[in-house]
């Protein structure tokens, strides 16, 4: 579990990365509460309540944010990139 948890929080060249660190503290916290949230909400109601949309939007905004961040890696290492995932937007090479 240790390993796992270290793997989660450092990036493609196994150092640690604090985005990581927060994305996944606010990540299972977010859900936690989210969860305590809406099944303390339909228990009180005593009818499965709906999730508002804000609140998946700042989920899903979260995941997505993710997902493209690895994807920038990932891309940067096949295309030879500098390693620190930088983007060149020398305006003289356009």
């Amino acid at each position: 579990m240790k390993e796992f948890v270290k793997k989660l929080c450092s990036d493609n060249n196994g150092n640690p990365s604090s985005m990581r660190v927060v994305f996944l503290f606010f990540g299972l916290t977010f859900s936690a509460v989210l969860v305590t949230v809406y099944g303390a909400v339909s228990l009180y109601n005593k009818e499965v309540s709906e999730v508002p949309a804000g609140v998946v939007a700042i989920l899903g905004t979260l995941l997505v944010g993710k997902s493209i961040q690895k994807g920038v890696e990932v891309y940067g290492e096949t295309k030879g990139g500098a390693g620190n995932n930088s983007l060149d937007i020398d305006p003289s090479k356009q």
